[in-house]
């Protein structure tokens, strides 16, 4: 397993988790108001809940999908834990497929053209894998840390160490 294989392998795997534990909890708590909200990027609004920090992390992945094939981003996304859970693995399995065709054919300073922007732009595959992962990452540990503070406990801090020893661990 190399560096890529970590980064999106545990991507997926705490993805899955913060959102399968986010169905236990009911509207009001997906709902309510953040006690910080949370702006990594200045290009994108607030995030104010739970719930729309939760859909900004399933929206990362499907906005650079749409970008690179020229598809428009769907009007009303489904922004229910079981929505989010769905639109996840459909957006995670394209976007690994992506990674790997971009390491196996070492395309990272390949450039192409984000057809979601307006106007358009251009950005290496490497530096759009890069922000993927980077914001993934700052909004995975907000969000583990609001599902603390509403009394999820078992998610453990979102280190990749709890990943990759989540087997040998446990005999």
């Amino acid at each position: 397993m190399d560096l890529t294989d970590r980064l999106i392998g545990h991507d997926a795997w705490l993805t899955r988790r913060i959102l399968e534990q986010a169905a236990t909890l009911n509207d009001a708590q997906l709902d309510a108001p953040l006690p910080a909200p949370e702006n990594p990027v200045t290009f994108e609004e607030p995030e104010t809940t739970l719930r729309q920090l939760l859909d900004r992390i399933v929206h990362g992945k499907e906005v650079w999908l749409c970008g690179i094939h020229g598809r428009a981003m769907p009007d009303a996304p489904d922004t229910s834990p079981a929505g989010l859970i769905k639109r996840f693995d459909a957006a995670f399995i394209e976007f690994d497929a992506l990674v790997q065709k971009v390491r196996h054919e070492n395309l990272w300073d390949t450039h192409f053209v984000d057809l979601v922007c307006d106007p358009p732009e251009t950005f290496s595959y490497g530096s759009m894998i890069t922000h993927v992962i980077t914001f993934s990452a700052y909004r995975r540990c907000v969000a583990l840390r609001e599902l603390q503070r509403l009394g999820v406990s078992d998610l453990g801090f979102g280190d990749p160490i709890e990943w990759e020893t989540r087997d040998t661990c446990s005999s």
